[in-house]
Parts: C-alpha cells; structure tokens; sequence
C-alpha cells in the first residue's frame, strides 16, 4: 500500500494512530501452569529480554557540551518495539488493567497504560529544559537586580564634595593670576 509515493507498514493501515512513537507493542503471556517454577520464568523472562534488546531500546540522543555543566538528552523510541510480559495467573488474579504488566527496560510491573508510556522519551528532555532555563532566567534577573543595586549604592552613597578650585596669588609685576597674560 503506498501513501505519497512511500510504503505504509500494513500495520498503520489497519490500526489508527495511538500517540506513541515506535511500532505496535508486543504482550507475552506466559502460561507457568504446572511446568514452570517461578524463577525458571523469571530466567526465560530474562533470556527473552536480552536477546531482543536492540528491537525494544530506544536509541539515546545526547546534548551538552560546550557551555553546560553535563550531558543531557533522551531516548528516541520511534523504531523501538515496546515488549511485554505477564503472566496468565497475573492477569486471572488482577485483570488486564492492574499492575500486571512487565515492559523490557522499566524494571517493574505496572499498567498497560505506564508500560506503554516511555518516561524517557523527548517529553522528559523537554521537562528538564524547561526546568533549566527557568532557573537560567532567575539567576540571570537575581544578578540584574544585584548589578542594579550595586549601581544605586554608588550614586545613593555618601559623596565627597568638590574641592574649589585654588586660587592662585597674583604676579607680582602684572598684579594678574600667574600664567594669565604670559
């Protein structure tokens, strides 16, 4: 299917956007039953998780640099994958909706909604940003307001009064100012 001259994933076709960069999400569900102990799931959990780490890891954009104090910046997750786990026992016991749900990279079980979500994306970057320029703009008018009453001290304190200008005594052939008629 071609939409403007490229290729639309066939996925997109069928499924309206969600909001959410990447790629449709994966949900596993294991089925323990009586085969499995908790930490043979736990380790085929884990097996999964690490062979599949480049398709669910977003990819990190770093700035900084010159002229800040660190490196900063954020995962971009538009070919990212989002996997996740549960269990069916997990799922019969809490429901879909609870904290039934085990996202690769977050590291602890939440709601389909907060598995989805991707804390780290270019949102959170953006908070921090936000947040340091803020604090950019209050150091910057705090030193304006010290730079300005620096400057008001100088003109508001205590002045010392012209000294005249001395008077020099006269010639004594002229009777003039010395160096007046020179």
């Amino acid at each position: 299917m071609a939409h403007g001259g490229q290729g639309v994933p066939l996925w997109q076709s069928y499924y309206p956007p969600t909001g959410r960069d990447g790629y449709p999400p994966i949900l596993v569900v294991f089925d323990p039953g009586t085969r499995l102990g908790e930490q043979a799931l736990k380790n085929r959990m884990n097996r999964v998780l690490d062979l599949t780490r480049d398709h669910w890891s977003g990819t990190y954009k770093g700035f900084g640099g010159y002229g800040s104090e660190r490196s900063d910046g954020y995962y971009d997750y538009a070919d990212a994958i989002a996997l996740l786990f549960t269990t069916l026992d997990r799922i019969q016991e809490s429901g879909p909706l609870a904290a039934v749900w085990w996202r690769c990279g977050h590291r602890r079980w939440e709601t389909l909604t907060d598995a989805l979500d991707n804390p780290k994306d270019v949102r959170a970057w953006r908070r921090r940003d936000e947040e340091r320029h803020k604090v950019q703009q209050a150091r910057e008018a705090r030193e304006r307001e010290e730079r300005g009453a620096a400057a008001d001290e100088g003109w508001g304190g205590p002045r010392v009064p012209a000294q005249p200008e001395p008077v020099l005594p006269p010639y004594k052939t002229c009777g003039g100012p010395l160096g007046a008629g020179d």
